[in-house]
C-alpha cells in the first residue's frame, strides 16, 4: 500500500532557509518526493530513501548531527523517516476515505462542459441592452445575474449578465473610409488584445506553484474565442471616438496609459482575493472555495479597475478622456471571458484526467497499491489545485452527493499524518459534536454559495454516464 509522506510543496516550504541554496543531495531528495507523489511506485520510494540517507552522510560530514541542521529546524527530516519507517495503515476510516476519492473520479471522469456556453456579469458601462454598433441589436443584458452573484456576497449595482455566445459574434468594426478612427481602433485593439494574453498568463502563474499536474498547463482553443469580444469592445469605442477623431494621439496615447493601468490593477485585485492551498480545518476549505468563486465572478473588478481612467486621462484631452471610461469597461469585460475561457479549458483537462485514471481502476477491478487513492497526500497534491482553483468542481462534487458524506469530503483536503501512528483495528477518536455541528454549517453554506456560483457561470455541463446524465437533466446540481 502506498506510503503516506510528506506533500512535496509543504516539503520545499518546511525546508527552505532565507538566503542559504538548496544542496545537490537535497535537491535529489525534492525531486524523489515529487516524483513518488506523482507515481506511488516503489522504485520512487527507494529514491527517496537513498537520497535522504545521502542528506544525512552529507550533514554528518560537515561537521554536526543532521538532526541539529537548520533546516529541521521543525523535525520534518525527522518526521519523513518516521513517515518512511511506518507499516501501511488500513482501517474502516482510510477504507471510507479511498472509496470517497474514487467517487470524484466516478463523477469527473465522463463529464464534459461546452467552454463557449458561459455568462458574463458587467457592472462596467458597456450598454448591452440597446443596440450595439454593427450587432443589429443582438446583443442584450439583465440584471438577472445580480440575484445569483449575490449568493457568494457579490455586490453589483445594475448588473448585466450577458452570453458569451453573443458577445463572440460580434462583426469587425465598420469604419467605412475613416482613416484616423480606424487608425485609433487598431491601437486599442493591439493594446486589448496585449491585455488579454497577459491576464491569461497571470491566471496561470497564480495556481501552478501547486500544480504537478498536466491539466493546469493545458490551453485550449482560448485565443480565437477571445477575438469576437475584442470587437464588441471595439464596436463600442468607434461609435464613441468617431466625434473625436482630431484627438487621435491623445486617445492613443490615454488608452495605452489606461489599459496598462487596468492590467496592474487586475493583478493588484486578484491577488488580494488570496487564494488559500492550505489544508485544515472545514473553514479554511470553505472560504478558500469561495474566494476563488468571487475571483472567478469578478466580484468588485469594475471598481478595482475604474480608477484607471484617471491614469490615461492625463495624457488626454477632455472629449477625449470621455472614451477611456469605455476602454476600461471593456478591459472588465475582456478580463472575466479571459477567466471563463481559462476556466473551462481547465475543467476539460481535468475531466480528460479522471476518465484516464478510473479507466486504470476499471481495468485493475481494484485501487492499485500504488494508486494515488490510498493517500491522503497523494490525492491531497492532486484534487486540492483542482478544487480551489476551478470552484465548480467543488460545487459539483458536493452537489452529486457522489462524493461521500459532507465530513468525509472535506476530509479529502487534510493531509492525514495523523493516520500514521494509528495500529490496525484501532479506533480513532471522533471529533466532538460541536466541532461536527461546525463543520456541517460550513458545507452547509458552500453549498449555497456553489448553487449561486453555477447558476452565475451559465455553464453547459455533460456527461457519457447515466447516473451523473441524469442528475443534470433532473436539475440536481441547480
Amino acid at each position: 500500500m502506498r506510503k503516506d509522506l510528506i506533500e512535496h510543496r509543504k516539503w520545499l516550504s518546511r525546508t527552505a532557509v532565507l538566503g542559504k541554496f538548496r544542496s545537490n543531495e537535497l535537491k535529489a531528495l525534492d525531486a524523489a518526493l515529487l516524483a513518488y507523489e506523482v507515481s506511488g511506485s516503489e522504485k520512487d520510494l527507494k529514491q527517496i530513501r537513498t537520497s535522504l540517507e545521502a542528506w544525512k552522510q552529507k550533514e554528518v560530514k560537515s561537521g554536526h548531527p543532521w538532526e541539529k541542521s537548520v533546516r529541521n529546524k521543525d523535525g520534518v527530516f525527522k518526521e519523513l523517516t518516521d513517515r518512511l519507517d511506518a507499516e501501511p495503515v488500513s482501517n474502516f476510516y482510510t477504507q471510507d476515505l479511498a472509496k470517497t476519492r474514487l467517487g470524484v473520479l466516478y463523477l469527473f471522469s465522463g463529464m464534459d462542459v461546452e467552454s463557449g456556453l458561459f455568462e458574463v456579469i458587467l457592472d462596467g458601462g458597456l450598454n448591452f441592452a440597446g443596440n450595439v454598433a454593427g450587432l443589429g441589436g443582438a446583443l442584450t443584458g439583465s440584471a438577472d445575474g445580480a440575484t445569483a452573484a449575490a449568493a457568494v456576497g457579490t455586490t453589483i449595482g445594475v448588473a448585466q449578465a450577458v452570453s458569451f455566445e453573443v458577445l463572440n459574434a460580434a462583426p469587425k468594426p465598420n469604419l467605412g473610409n475613416n482613416s484616423k478612427l480606424s487608425g485609433i481602433l487598431t491601437s486599442i485593439k493591439t493594446q486589448l488584445e496585449t491585455y488579454a494574453k497577459q491576464i491569461w498568463a497571470h491566471l496561470t502563474s497564480m495556481f501552478k506553484k501547486d500544480a504537478s499536474k498536466s491539466w493546469i498547463d493545458f490551453a485550449g482553443d482560448w485565443w480565437t474565442r477571445i477575438t469576437g469580444v475584442i470587437n464588441t469592445v471595439l464596436n463600442q469605442i468607434g461609435v464613441s471616438a468617431a466625434p473625436f477623431v482630431g484627438a487621435a494621439f491623445d486617445i492613443v496615447q490615454g488608452s495605452a496609459r489606461t489599459v496598462k493601468a487596468c492590467y496592474d490593477r487586475y493583478v493588484t485585485y486578484s491577488l488580494s482575493k488570496g487564494v488559500d492551498m492550505n489544508d485544515g480545518h472545514p473553514s479554511v476549505v470553505v472560504k478558500s472555495i469561495e474566494r476563488t468563486m468571487n475571483l472567478a465572478i469578478g466580484s468588485g473588478l469594475y471598481q478595482a479597475l475604474r480608477g484607471a481612467v484617471t491614469t490615461g486621462a492625463n495624457a488626454a484631452s477632455s472629449g477625449a478622456g470621455a472614451i477611456l471610461s469605455m476602454v476600461v469597461s471593456g478591459c472588465e469585460l475582456i478580463a472575466k471571458v479571459v477567466y471563463r475561457l481559462w476556466e473551462s479549458s481547465k475543467m476539460k483537462a481535468f475531466f480528460e484526467d479522471c476518465k484516464d485514471r478510473y479507466a486504470k481502476f476499471k481495468a485493475a477491478k481494484k485501487i492499485a497499491d500504488d494508486d494515488l487513492m490510498h493517500s491522503g497526500v497523494a490525492f491531497g497534491a492532486w484534487y486540492r489545485a483542482a478544487a480551489y482553483t476551478l470552484p465548480c468542481l467543488s460545487a459539483l462534487a458536493l452537489a452529486s452527493g457522489l462524493t461521500g458524506d459532507k465530513m468525509m469530503y472535506l476530509s479529502m483536503f487534510k493531509d492525514q499524518k495523523d493516520l500514521t501512528a494509528v495500529k490496525p483495528g484501532q479506533i480513532l477518536n471522533p471529533i466532538s459534536q460541536s466541532e461536527f455541528d461546525r463543520g456541517v454549517a460550513y458545507i452547509d453554506h458552500l453549498k449555497e454559495a456553489a448553487k449561486g456560483y453555477l447558476s452565475s457561470s451559465g455553464y453547459k455541463f455533460s456527461s457519457t454516464d447515466k447516473v451523473v446524465e441524469g442528475m443534470f437533466k433532473n436539475k440536481f446540481f441547480g
